[in-house]
């Protein structure tokens, strides 16, 4: 009975898993690592190098004020001496720029104790902050040893003690940051960065995944207004069409169309007419009164525009003209053509010239009065009106169906999976906490409700 009591106890405790809203991981990391006992650690690393950090400011000083090495400059060139100078300065200036540089973490209590902020509970030495400022330490020291190699030999030669005092100091820094590297390794807080990194990274693929998402909302939310919108002129184009005012417009037009046809008819019987005589004019130019040349020369050209232009019908009294000269030899035509001349010279003295005119007048007074009919109609700009919304509407709608289509591939290439496992994994490293992220407050639920049925399945 002992033994089992004794082995029951001796069991490790079970770790009890943790939920955590992917969205709040960075805040539950900061609480648990200010939770984690390593105030004094930090706190010894971080006065070491304020020390340090003091010493370096003196001996940096003591360096820029320092005399030659007398026995080294007795006999050396002025060059050279000022060669040394020149890399002792610019050692001195390094040095400066790294020391100005050396920022420790603004909650940093010099006391050697914790320091706590009784409001959030935290410790005031930050973990994190001195895993950081560790991390950009290692990294200034590297680049001060590349940069201060060459400028640190040479001015050893003239300056090798004050040199060598400062030289020391930066080496007990790098140390006091080897140490403290030894000692996060050892309590298995070398990870934390990587870990701060991948919660990082996870909140930026979240952030870029939530801004698709919205910006999906926001184009469905688009395409439907563009799929109203085309219902909505679909319906005002078809009242339209069905309405009496458009039976009317189409009556109108149809007359439109008829008036036009007798117009062209009219035209095509100038045209005729003119053509027969185009000829004679021609020959009838050589000869005519200066004062009707134009007229003659229009006639011959443009018969129609002539005619339509010629509201006095002078061109009867030409024709006459015309017929004299043909009589007095004035202009020679075969005897076909001149008696095919003088018969439409005769019909225009008739009276034909004159119907013809009066026709155009009468159906351009027609048109007159229908396209002031039309003019005053609305119903065929309403129509004009709706089918261009609705033509804008369907571009609209192909684009955003477009662009709907690139996002969902976006979204559907988001995989956080391997991420979260491994923050996950790393979690349990360092701090021995199963951790279960979640998204939503379903996911929650549902995670709930998974954890419930294995305990049911564990006790049947």
């Amino acid at each position: 009975m002992f033994e089992f009591i004794k082995k029951l106890f001796s069991r490790e405790k079970q770790i009890k898993a943790e939920t955590v809203f992917l969205n709040e991981l960075d805040s539950w990391l900061k609480l648990k690592l200010s939770q984690i006992d390593f105030n004094q650690e930090i706190a010894g690393f971080l006065s070491s190098v304020k020390e340090s950090k003091v010493s370096l400011t003196e001996k940096l000083s003591a360096l820029q004020q320092a005399e030659m090495d007398y026995k080294e400059s007795e006999n050396l060139d002025p060059k050279i001496k000022n060669i040394v100078i020149g890399h002792r300065d610019n050692y001195v200036r390094q040095m400066q720029i790294f020391v100005e540089h050396l920022q420790l973490p603004k909650n940093f209590k010099g006391d050697g104790g914790e320091a706590s902020d009784e409001a959030s509970g935290e410790v005031r030495n930050s973990l994190v902050e001195a895993i950081f400022f560790s991390a950009s330490l290692n990294q200034q020291l590297d680049q001060l040893a590349v940069k201060t190699a060459k400028s640190y030999q040479a001015a050893q030669h003239l300056y090798f003690k004050p040199v060598e005092e400062v030289f020391t100091i930066l080496g007990e820094v790098n140390l006091q940051a080897k140490n403290f590297e030894q000692q996060l390794e050892q309590r298995g807080m070398k990870k934390v960065q990587e870990l701060q990194k991948m919660i990082g990274l996870l909140a930026e693929l979240q952030d870029k995944e939530e801004r698709l998402k919205r910006e999906v909302k926001w184009k469905e939310q688009k395409k439907e207004r563009c799929l109203q919108g085309k219902e909505k002129q679909q319906q005002n184009i078809e009242r339209f069409k069905s309405s009496n005012d458009h039976k009317q417009y189409l009556n109108l037009k149809e007359q439109e169309k008829k008036i036009n046809g007798n117009i062209y008819e009219n035209e095509d019987r100038v045209h005729t007419f003119f053509s027969k005589l185009s000829r004679a004019l021609r020959k009838y130019e050589k000869v005519c009164e200066e004062g009707n040349l134009k007229s003659v020369q229009a006639y011959s050209e443009q018969a129609i525009q002539a005619f339509s232009d010629d509201k006095q019908l002078k061109i009867i009294g030409i024709l006459k003209q015309l017929g004299q000269s043909i009589d007095k030899n004035e202009v020679v035509l075969d005897e076909k053509q001149a008696q095919q001349v003088k018969e439409l010279i005769v019909q225009a003295e008739e009276g034909y010239l004159l119907q013809l005119q009066n026709k155009f007048d009468s159906l351009g007074k027609e048109m007159a009065e229908l396209k002031d009919r039309l003019r005053k109609g609305t119903v065929d700009k309403l129509i004009a009106e709706a089918e261009y919304k609705l033509e804008h509407f369907n571009e609209q709608i192909e684009l955003v169906s477009k662009e709907l289509e690139e996002l969902k591939v976006k979204l559907g290439a988001f995989n956080e999976n391997e991420l979260i496992v491994n923050v996950t994994q790393t979690v349990k490293e360092i701090l021995k906490i199963d951790i279960n992220i979640i998204r939503t407050e379903i996911d929650a639920q549902n995670s709930e409700i998974n954890s419930e049925d294995i305990l049911k399945d564990t006790n049947n």
